[in-house]
């Protein structure tokens, strides 16, 4: 078995989207869990494929689920 990691977006709730991260390590009968929210700022004002990833990755890894082990 392999470590994966699992994000789950769930619905948006309140201006923000509740965010599940699961961090599945080989050889562990249990997954390190965190929870966070996904909030996005304005769209980018370039619309290349680099800058929404680049905004959507600061909206998402932050806080609790940037620092999850």
């Amino acid at each position: 078995m392999t470590n994966t990691l699992e994000i789950t977006i769930q619905r948006r709730a309140d201006g923000a989207w509740p965010v599940v991260v699961e961090d599945h390590r080989a050889g562990s009968l249990l997954s390190v869990r965190s929870e966070g929210q996904l909030e996005l700022g304005e769209e980018p004002a370039e619309s290349s494929a680099i800058d929404y990833g680049t905004a959507l990755g600061r909206g998402l890894f932050r806080d609790s689920i940037r620092d999850a082990p």
